[in-house]
């Protein structure tokens, strides 16, 4: 037995040792209700960015890319974002498998010392669930992200990625609603996805 307490930290072992866990609502938290103040808290952070370095952990680099060709992320003011993470054609490696493609929703939260959080709540992703919301300390530098993972502990390993912007919008976002069920038919299975444009992107 697991303490309830403790899911996070036995998803992340059981994920890790190539196990899937779910329902991923038992182990994930809910989506965060909407935010009408989101667009004027993170407007650096919309447009289209492109993954240039990531390091995991700091001072060990296992993805670099030159520009414009790496995973590209788009984010919408009200704070839904997409990550394509399409993993490069090797022989012999196996993309669905490193398939890391993602969608949710991106928040600021304000913590002790007047600092800002940034949080991803994933709701569409093609890795197993881990029941950890992505927190980040980020830092801009013109047109260039840095993002340090926060807090560093047992449900989180240390990383660090640089994005650089692409566009900075206008950025337009279409969410999917699940359909509403038939008369006397079965109850509709609940989905999630999105649609982002960017620019030229979506």
């Amino acid at each position: 037995l697991v303490r309830e307490e403790d899911l996070p930290v036995a998803t992340v072992a059981l994920v890790r040792g190539g196990h899937a866990v779910g329902p991923p609502s038992r182990v994930c938290h809910p989506p965060p209700p909407e935010d009408i103040s989101a667009p004027e808290r993170n407007p650096q952070y919309v447009g289209a960015w492109s993954l240039t370095r990531r390091e995991q952990p700091a001072q060990t680099t296992v993805e670099q890319y030159n520009a414009r060709e790496g995973p590209i992320r788009l984010q919408a003011p009200c704070g839904v974002y997409v990550e394509v993470r399409i993993p490069r054609r090797s022989k012999g490696s196996d993309g669905c498998v490193a398939q890391k493609s993602c969608a949710g929703y991106h928040a600021l939260v304000d913590v002790n010392g007047g600092r800002q959080l940034s949080l991803r709540h994933r709701t569409v992703d093609f890795r197993p669930p881990t029941g950890c919301v992505i927190c980040t300390q980020d830092r801009f530098d013109q047109d260039v992200m840095g993002e340090l993972s926060y807090p560093r502990g047992r449900c989180r390993e240390e990383y660090i990625e640089a994005w650089n912007k692409l566009h900075a919008g206008p950025v337009t976002a279409l969410e999917l609603l699940t359909e509403l069920p038939r008369p006397g038919g079965p109850a509709a299975s609940p989905r999630c996805g999105y649609w982002l444009f960017c620019g030229d992107r979506f």
